[in-house]
């Protein structure tokens, strides 16, 4: 998964993903690069909480 944030975090940092207040699952940053002012950050989910439909 790629996201953008405003904060740079450190590759191999856990973090929570949700959108809302809905809980997808944890993340381990594997990658951050700036873009701009902002910066992409790819997750690695291997535990992800929602199934495929």
């Amino acid at each position: 998964m790629l996201v953008e944030t405003d904060k740079a975090i450190a590759p191999g940092t856990l973090v929570a993903v949700q959108t809302h207040s809905t809980l997808i699952g944890r993340a381990c940053v594997r990658h951050c690069t700036p873009k701009g002012a902002r910066y992409r950050i790819g997750l690695h989910m291997p535990d992800r909480m929602l199934r495929d439909l």
